[in-house]
């Protein structure tokens, strides 16, 4: 058994050096913590966004793929890392969707490929549903959805944790 005793004059002392001690431990894993996430922000990126179809999301346009996003700040005791995307349908993709959604009306345009001696290429489009070139009106209608999505995200920091934990570990 540990048997401690303070002294009156030293407590408060004590206490303020215990106080500085939690807020450097604080500071130190903010900082492993924010070097760990922007390894798996790299991990998702090149791992888990980046390869081939279908396993893989891949980069069409490279928006999701450039809104991953890891922030890192103290709330009260503790220290709070998340790592996310900002892009709209993220999530779409991460936990997939089952369900029917709404499509909203749109214009269509049927279009004929010319060639410079008048012939066609591809498929001629002139003659859509009895409808000649120009625009068509597709109406508001529902579609189900059936996509088991390809997370990209919990994969990520499950393979950068060791990565962030020794992050964490070096700081402290």
């Amino acid at each position: 058994m540990i048997d401690a005793k303070i002294q009156q004059e030293g407590r408060e002392l004590l206490f303020e050096e215990l106080a500085k001690l939690d807020a450097t431990i604080q500071a130190n894993a903010l900082v492993g913590l924010k070097r760990g996430l922007q390894m798996a922000v790299s991990i998702v990126q090149r791992d888990f966004l980046s390869g081939p179809r279908p396993t893989k999301l891949d980069a069409v346009t490279g928006r999701l793929r450039n809104s991953i996003t890891s922030i890192v700040e103290i709330d009260g005791n503790q220290v709070i890392g998340t790592l996310g995307s900002e892009a709209p349908y993220a999530a779409f993709h991460e936990y997939g969707f089952h369900g029917v959604e709404q499509v909203r009306g749109f214009e269509r345009r049927l279009s004929r490929l010319a060639t410079t001696r008048g012939g066609f290429v591809g498929r001629e489009q002139t003659h859509v549903a009895g409808r000649s070139a120009g625009t068509v009106l597709v109406r508001p209608h529902q579609r189900r959805v059936d996509y088991n999505g390809r997370p990209f995200i919990a994969p990520g920091l499950e393979k950068a944790m060791p990565l962030i934990m020794a992050e964490i570990q070096k700081e402290l």
